[in-house]
């Protein structure tokens, strides 16, 4: 009876602390989310602002140039905020902030993820969501018209993935790898800097084969995120990143969509802000 009792007790425990657990999670995420979200379109937009609003709405088969002369990265950034932004300007602070805000919400969720599968202790992990849902920087690009928070977002998602891949087997470790295949070229694709998340999950996967605790085979995924990325960066647009800056004409549109911009938000005639 009484070993019955201390089972009971110990269930209960265990309840409560998983209980714990997820309000906790659920609270920490909620907070990262309404800090990101809060007076999202209170300041205009600044000079990178337009500029990534520019090339999204440029013609399609122009995206790829001006992405690279405009702001030196890839299109794919500016692919996902041309279906966000369309064509109208109504509340486009806030239309054209929200995909970097969404995906820095949901970087704090998949952060505690990962700090979990390294530390394997849900207060560490809960500590890590809380800084990153209260840390300046990140609230800082997770409200700009930038690829910055979505690129990080898509590299914390291919960290999680790659912890997950290797402790499956079967068709739950091929899902994740698949996972985080599409998640590392995506955040590559996004800014150049993301190709320190693969990188990164590629050295520690070697490490792990080097003390045996890794299988060697898995270490092709790896190899094929380098492939894919190198394989899908149009050769154009590299190049054109490498030695462009930003021209007197590019300059000028970029001032045009500004002005479109204001005009509209203060419904002023066209004629009243051309002034290039």
């Amino acid at each position: 009876m009484k070993n019955w009792d201390e089972t009971k007790t110990f269930r209960a425990m265990v309840v409560n602390r998983r209980r714990l657990v997820i309000s906790a999670f659920l609270l920490v995420s909620m907070l990262g989310a309404g800090l990101r979200f809060f007076r999202l379109a209170n300041q205009s937009f600044w000079t990178d602002e337009i500029s990534s609003i520019t090339t999204a709405r440029v013609p399609l088969g122009e995206i790829a140039e001006r992405s690279a002369s405009l702001n030196n990265s890839l299109p794919t950034y500016f692919l996902l905020l041309r279906a966000v932004i369309g064509d109208s300007n109504r509340n486009i602070e806030f239309r054209a902030r929200s995909l970097s805000a969404l995906c820095g919400s949901l970087s704090v969720p998949v952060f505690i993820g990962v700090v979990y599968l390294w530390q394997r202790r849900w207060g560490a992990a809960l500590l890590g969501g809380l800084l990153l849902a209260i840390n300046p920087l990140h609230l800082w690009y997770s409200q700009e018209v930038r690829a910055y928070a979505v690129m990080l977002f898509f590299g914390l998602v291919a960290l999680l993935a790659c912890e997950l891949a290797q402790g499956s087997r079967g068709s739950s470790g091929v899902m994740w790898w698949l996972i985080y295949l599409l998640a590392s070229v995506t955040t590559a694709a996004m800014h150049k800097t993301g190709l320190v998340f693969p990188l990164a999950c590629g050295l520690w996967q070697a490490w792990g084969v080097l003390r045996r605790r890794a299988r060697i085979e898995t270490l092709w995924v790896h190899g094929a995120v380098r492939y894919g990325v190198y394989q899908n960066a149009p050769r154009d647009v590299v190049s054109t990143i490498v030695r462009h800056g930003i021209s007197g004409n590019d300059a000028c549109y970029m001032w045009h969509t500004y002005q479109e911009v204001v005009r509209c938000r203060r419904n002023i005639p066209p004629n009243d802000l051309c002034i290039c």
